[in-house]
C-alpha cells in the first residue's frame, strides 16, 4: 500500500471517529429531549384533567332540583371522585400538593356527599372551588412554561456545543492534513524525486533540508552521499586522465633520454680532451649537471603523474626554493619577467619529498612565468599556515589572472588556455601536493594577476599514497 493510501486511510478513520462521536452526542441529546417532551406531555395531560374537573364542578353547579337533578348530580359527583383520585396520585409526587389540598378542601362541601341541592352558601363554595382549580391551572402553566424555557436553554447550549465541537473537529482534521502534507508527504516526494535522479546518474541535485527529524536527516545523508559520489567520480576521472598523461609522458621521456645520453657523452668527451682548460671544464660540468637534472625530472615526472608513494625528509626551504628559482631564471629572463623568492624566517625547514615537490613548484612557476609577459613579476613565497602544523607555498604573478569560473578546471589534466600548452603542469602539481596530504587551489587575488596557494603539512607522512 502506498503511503498516500495509508495516510488517506488514517484520515478516514479519524473522520469516522469524529462522526461516531457526533452521532453518540446527538443520540444522547435526542434521548434527553424525548424525556423532556414526555414530561411536557404529562404536564399537558394534568392541565386537561384539571380542566375536566373544573368543567364537572361547573356542570354540577348548573344542575336543577328534582329527581332528575339528583341523579345527574350523583353521576357528576362519581365522575369527580374517580378523576380526582387519579389526579391526586399524580400530584402528591410533585410540588403542587398545597394547591391540590386547597382544591380538595373547596370541593368537599359541594361534591363530597354526592347528593343534595346545596345550602344557602352553595354559590360561594362553588366560587371557592373554581378559584382553587384556576390557581392549580396557573401553577401547572407556570411549571410547564419553566420546563419549556429550561429545555430551550439547554437545547441552545447543546446545539452551540455541537457546532463548536464540529468546527473544532473539522479544523483539527484540516490542520492534520496540512501538517501531514508538510512534514511527511512533501519530504517523501522530494526524496522520491532525488532517488529517481540518482538512479538516472544525476548526482548534482540536492534535497532541501527543512527539518531535523528522521526525514530531514535522511535527506541530509542523501545529499552527503551525492557529494561523495560526485567527488569520487571527479577523482576517478582525474586519475584516468593522469594515467593517460603518464603513458604519454613515458613515451616522451623515452624519446628524450636518447638525446640526453648523447649530450652527456659529448660533454664527458670534451672534458676528457680539453680538461686542462678550466672554462671549458666548468661549462661542460654545468651541461652534465643540467642533463642529470633533466633525467631526474623525467623519473619524478613519471611518479607525479601516476599514483605512488612519497619519501619525505627534512628540507631547508630557503636553499631549496632558490635552487628551483635559479633553474627557471633563464626562462623568466627570456620573457622579460623577474622571479622573486621569499621565505618567512619562522619557517626554516619542513618534511617533504623534495624531488617531487620540486616538480610541483616548477609547474607552478612555469605557468606563472608564461602568464606574466614582459615586465611582469613572479613571486614564490613560503610562509607559516593559518594552522600551527601546516605551511603555505604561494606563487603569484602579474598576468591576466584566472577567471573564477575556471579556477577549478585549470587543475584538470589536458585543460589549458594557452595555444602551446598541454594542460598537465597544474594537474601534476595538485597530484603531488595531495600525495603530501595537502591541497592546492586558486586564491582570490588583490589587483591584477593570479595567486595559486598550496597548503601542506609541515611533516608529510612517509609512504603516503595517492
Amino acid at each position: 500500500m502506498l503511503l498516500r493510501h495509508k495516510f488517506g486511510l488514517l484520515a478516514l478513520v479519524y473522520v469516522a471517529a469524529i462522526t461516531v462521536t457526533l452521532v453518540v452526542a446527538l443520540t444522547c441529546i435526542v434521548v434527553y429531549f424525548d424525556a423532556a417532551l414526555e414530561r411536557a406531555h404529562a404536564a399537558v395531560a394534568l392541565r386537561d384533567e384539571v380542566e375536566t374537573l373544573r368543567t364537572l364542578a361547573r356542570a354540577y353547579e348548573g344542575v336543577g332540583p328534582g329527581a332528575g337533578g339528583a341523579a345527574a348530580r350523583e353521576g357528576l359527583s362519581r365522575s369527580w371522585r374517580e378523576r380526582s383520585a387519579r389526579l391526586a396520585s399524580r400530584l402528591r409526587e410533585g410540588s403542587l400538593t398545597a394547591e391540590w389540598s386547597e382544591v380538595v378542601r373547596a370541593a368537599a362541601p359541594i361534591l363530597g356527599e354526592g347528593s343534595g341541592e346545596g345550602g344557602p352558601d352553595a354559590a360561594g363554595r362553588s366560587a371557592d372551588l373554581d378559584r382553587a382549580l384556576a390557581a392549580l391551572l396557573r401553577r401547572l402553566g407556570d411549571e410547564g412554561g419553566e420546563q419549556v424555557t429550561a429545555a430551550g436553554r439547554t437545547q441552545q447550549r447543546v446545539v452551540s456545543l455541537l457546532v463548536i465541537n464540529g468546527a473544532a473537529a473539522a479544523a483539527l482534521c484540516v490542520a492534520g492534513l496540512v501538517l501531514v502534507h508538510r512534514w511527511i508527504q512533501r519530504p517523501i516526494l522530494e526524496l522520491r524525486d532525488a532517488t529517481r535522479r540518482i538512479a538516472g546518474g544525476d548526482f548534482s541535485g540536492r534535497i532541501a533540508v527543512r527539518s531535523r527529524d528522521e526525514l530531514g536527516r535522511l535527506a541530509d545523508e542523501i545529499n552527503q552521499m551525492c557529494g561523495m559520489i560526485t567527488a569520487m567520480q571527479a577523482r576517478l576521472a582525474e586519475q584516468e586522465r593522469l594515467a593517460g598523461a603518464a603513458e604519454m609522458l613515458m613515451r616522451v621521456a623515452h624519446n628524450i633520454r636518447n638525446p640526453l645520453q648523447g649530450l652527456r657523452g659529448l660533454a664527458e668527451e670534451t672534458i676528457h680532451r680539453h680538461g686542462d682548460d678550466a672554462q671549458t671544464r666548468d661549462l661542460q660540468q654545468r651541461i652534465l649537471g643540467t642533463v642529470d637534472r633533466f633525467e631526474r625530472w623525467l623519473r619524478e615526472l613519471h611518479h607525479a603523474t601516476s599514483p605512488g608513494t612519497i619519501h619525505p625528509g627534512p628540507v631547508a626551504l630557503e636553499p631549496w626554493l632558490r635552487n628551483v628559482a635559479e633553474v627557471l631564471s633563464p626562462m623568466a629572463l627570456k620573457r622579460g619577467a623577474t622571479l622573486e623568492v621569499r621565505v618567512e624566517p619562522e619557517l626554516e625547514s619542513v618534511v617533504m619529498d623534495s624531488a617531487q615537490m620540486e616538480q610541483a613548484l616548477v609547474a607552478l612557476l612555469t605557468n606563472a612565468i608564461q602568464a606574466s609577459g614582459a615586465g611582469g613579476r613572479v613571486r614564490a613565497t613560503a610562509r607559516c599556515g593559518r594552522e600551527a602544523e601546516r605551511w603555505e607555498l604561494e606563487v603569484a604573478d602579474d598576468g591576466p589572472g584566472i577567471p573564477e569560473a575556471l579556477r577549478e578546471a585549470v587543475f584538470q589534466p589536458y585543460f589549458t588556455t594557452k595555444a602551446d600548452g598541454y594542460g598537465l603542469g597544474l594537474a601534476m602539481a595538485r597530484q603531488i601536493v595531495r600525495l603530501h596530504g595537502g591541497e592546492v587551489g586558486v586564491a582570490p587575488s588583490i589587483g591584477a594577476g593570479s595567486r595559486i596557494v598550496a597548503t601542506l603539512p609541515r611533516h608529510a607522512a612517509s609512504g603516503a599514497s595517492g
